[in-house]
């Protein structure tokens, strides 16, 4: 069983990494457009994280 700081801990590196991506998404589609494929990947790479972020929510491991 993990102990709460290390839940805590793995929360705020995920949102620390959501907001990267998310960030990172913004730039690329505002310089090179939303269908370029740096931006599609990245919306797809922050999808995933916030699907995880939600599950992890969910269930509060």
């Amino acid at each position: 069983m993990c102990k709460l700081h290390d839940k805590v801990n793995i929360e705020k590196r995920l949102i620390d990494r959501i907001e990267i991506i998310r960030n990172e998404m913004i730039f690329y589609g505002l310089k090179y457009g939303l269908r370029h494929k740096k931006t599609i990947k990245l919306s797809q790479t922050l999808d995933q994280l916030m699907n995880i972020y939600q599950f992890f929510n969910r269930y509060k491991f």
